[in-house]
């Protein structure tokens, strides 16, 4: 090997060097990882008939006819799921376990990639970060400690630390997450330390902790400020030289991450995203924290690393998602049609555009009266409870869960943008409304009609808002 070649091959390895992660990281990310796809398989099924059904809100003609080029779900060849579930259910267990860890992480990837694409209306960036981190996941050796695979397998012994194209992947996906959203909010309004008062008043997700912040308009400007300096820079301490800290820098970075998402769970209903966000923080800890709490210190030296053809392929990949992530700025569907589509069946399209360039100012509530046969009027929105047009306490209380949470948000949001006029996801809710109370109610009791209203509330500069605004987003007369 010439000197320049071998000088190459010491600058490749010093440069992943930065990208390293621990095996046993590794296997804390797995077991939490497959956690949250328990618990939420767990959710949604709870909602089976309603979310994953002909029968319910997002029948598949919907999805198929607005289907993103690209983008499969083995969910639209059964109307009935239940087993796909089990068979889901299942493979998690397996990955917890770390029993054919590789595999079983393909099996979780292609379920979660069904379940999200067969409902993409009840998604969020939480769904959205779980299938990424798992996805760069398959190509990680995730059984490698703390599993059935280390003993059954009789695995060799293998250096906990581990220097691969890989890693480097995983972290640049972590990484990407920040920078982009920080790019996001480079407008007036973050930058003039709005942006976490507009964040805490969008009523679909503030939870009361949130609603009682903004009585701290100096908190939130100081929050505002620590937001926008941690997902610029705070990458940046995970790749500090053994000079300026080295790993103590990388648990710096570890430790106000997973702060930021812990205060966003506390203030903002947002489903699985701050804790699949904490959980993705856990593969970057470092070795030496490990060989501390074990008082232990590996002395097998990490292995050379030379590039291989998969390794290409993941290059390949990561310049792909870089693309994306700065063609989202402007409109994705400006790309070629066969990268789109490579990207939708890969599944690693993103946009972390969350509460920016402006959290949604126009916010409220939903009352959803309906008239029975009788001429009583029930509650559709709150069964079993009076009809009230006043605003609730905690508006983000009033859903079912985050699903539902999400769901009606963009019920919302697509009639703020088409004002009724196109509403593919309206009809098929009221239909579903109206067969849901048919099938639970005697004839006696049927429903006629109903009407979907939003009471609108918009939120203004300096803790203001303009007077409550009846909106009729859908009148309905029920047939049959």
């Amino acid at each position: 090997m010439s000197q320049s070649s071998t000088k190459l091959q010491v600058g490749y390895q010093k440069i992943l060097d930065y990208f390293s992660l621990d095996l046993r990281s590794l296997a804390l990310l797995r077991i939490c990882m497959a956690i949250v796809i328990l618990a939420d398989l767990v959710l949604r099924f709870s909602d089976l008939s309603a979310h994953y059904t002909d029968y319910g809100v997002v029948p598949r003609s919907l999805v198929l006819s607005n289907l993103p080029p690209g983008q499969w779900s083995i969910f639209f060849f059964v109307d009935r799921p239940e087993i796909l579930f089990v068979v889901n259910g299942l493979l998690a267990i397996s990955l917890l376990l770390g029993f054919q860890s590789r595999l079983v992480t393909i099996g979780c990837w292609i379920f979660l990639v069904s379940i999200q694409v067969r409902n993409p209306y009840v998604n969020d960036r939480g769904d959205m970060t779980l299938r990424l981190i798992l996805f760069w996941s398959i190509f990680l050796p995730l059984g490698a400690k703390f599993s059935i695979d280390r003993v059954v397998q009789k695995l060799p012994r293998l250096p906990n630390h581990l220097v691969s194209i890989p890693a480097l992947a995983y972290t640049l996906q972590i990484c990407s997450i920040y920078v982009f959203a920080a790019i996001w909010k480079s407008n007036p309004d973050w930058i003039g330390k709005n942006g976490v008062y507009y964040a805490l008043s969008v009523e679909f997700f503030v939870t009361a902790f949130g609603q009682w912040l903004l009585n701290f308009p100096l908190l939130l400007s100081v929050a505002n400020i620590f937001v926008l300096i941690l997902e610029w820079t705070g990458v940046l301490l995970l790749f500090a030289s053994s000079k300026l800290g080295g790993w103590k820098c990388r648990c710096w970075a570890i430790v106000l991450f997973i702060s930021l998402h812990i205060g966003f769970g506390l203030t903002l209903e947002l489903g699985i995203f701050p804790w699949i966000s904490v959980i993705s923080w856990l593969a970057l800890i470092p070795s030496q924290v490990w060989d501390k709490v074990t008082q232990s210190i590996d002395l097998l030296p990490a292995k050379p690393q030379k590039l291989s053809i998969i390794d290409s392929g993941i290059v390949c990949l990561l310049i792909a998602v870089m693309t994306w992530n700065i063609a989202s700025f402007r409109n994705v569907n400006d790309l070629p049609y066969p990268f789109r589509w490579a990207m939708g069946s890969l599944s690693i399209w993103q946009k972390w555009d969350m509460f920016a360039p402006l959290p949604l100012a126009e916010n409220g509530w939903f009352v959803i009266p309906g008239t029975l046969r009788n001429s009583a009027e029930v509650n559709l929105f709150a069964e079993g409870q009076p009809i009230t047009w006043e605003k609730p306490a905690v508006s983000s209380a009033t859903y079912a869960n985050q699903r539902w949470r999400k769901y009606y948000a963009l019920l919302w949001i697509e009639w703020l943008i088409d004002k009724g006029n196109k509403s593919d996801q309206m009809e098929p809710y009221v239909m579903y409304v109206c067969r849901n109370w048919r099938d639970r109610h005697p004839e006696s009791e049927k429903l006629v009609k109903l009407q979907v209203n939003f009471m609108q509330e918009d939120t203004l500069p300096n803790y203001q808002q303009t007077p409550i605004l009846r909106r009729i987003l859908k009148e309905h007369q029920c047939q049959g």
